[in-house]
């Protein structure tokens, strides 16, 4: 077997293709995931000894009695790899639902207790958007450790700008509930925003946070939104304040 790629941290889409009923639950709308964890399943009752990952969904779920949050896959067809995905390509998987206390377990593959249910199949890429809402979320991060360049220009090199309409505020709550530390790092970024007008981003209080949009003479009341949900709140600025950055922002 060839050496496993490094592919542990990235964000994953899956397509699924079946089980029916799930799928039409969802209205076939692709998961978002995290892989968290790559190996070798060996052989056993889900089958031969395979390259596998696990991936952790970003809204996990519930179906007929089974919580789907963890994910343990593998390719589907014989002549598929894992590095497959770091080509860019799609790989087409089986899945089987895991108990989360298994992925740090010292036999996280192992799927000798499996008897049957909760499985996936479907279509898994890093390519494209998956990559591309990564690069967005870690823009604050990127902008410190990297001298002379400055917010837009760090947005236009994400490419962005070519797809802003179809990066939707639910795509990057997606992305921000895999990497919570976002989160911080977006209120760090906010707090040190100079530049007004402009959107901010802060605590109001001990739980909610608070996006707003100040003009040049003062705070605009009516775009002031208050939040609960901390990857909702941070997405709904990330989403203002990169469109704001492109000139992208028609109602301002």
């Amino acid at each position: 077997m060839t050496k496993l790629p490094s592919i542990e941290g990235r964000p994953i889409s899956l397509v699924m293709s079946d089980p029916w009923e799930l799928g039409e639950s969802i209205g076939w709308e692709p998961l978002w995931g995290l892989v968290v964890k790559c190996g070798v399943r060996p052989s056993g009752g889900f089958g031969p000894k395979r390259e596998a990952l696990i991936i952790r969904l970003a809204e996990p779920l519930s179906f007929k009695g089974i919580r789907y949050e963890y994910l343990q896959g593998s390719p589907r067809h014989e002549v598929d790899a894992l590095a497959d995905l770091q080509k860019g390509e799609d790989l087409f998987c089986s899945f089987v639902c895991i108990p989360p206390e298994q992925v740090d377990s010292d036999k996280p593959f192992d799927l000798n207790w499996w008897r049957g249910g909760g499985t996936i199949t479907g279509t898994v890429t890093f390519a494209g958007t998956a990559n591309l809402l990564l690069d967005i979320i870690h823009l604050p991060r990127s902008l410190n450790s990297t001298e002379g360049e400055s917010i837009h220009s760090l947005l236009l090199a994400t490419g962005y700008a070519r797809v802003a309409g179809e990066i939707t505020m639910e795509m990057l709550r997606d992305a921000v509930a895999l990497h919570h530390e976002c989160v911080s790092e977006w209120l760090q970024y906010s707090e040190d925003k100079r530049s007004m007008p402009g959107w901010y981003f802060k605590r109001a209080g001990s739980t909610s946070l608070t996006v707003g949009y100040f003009s040049d003479e003062r705070e605009m009341i009516e775009r002031r939104c208050s939040y609960d949900d901390q990857a909702e709140a941070c997405a709904a600025f990330i989403k203002r304040e990169i469109d704001s950055v492109l000139g992208l922002d028609e109602d301002l």
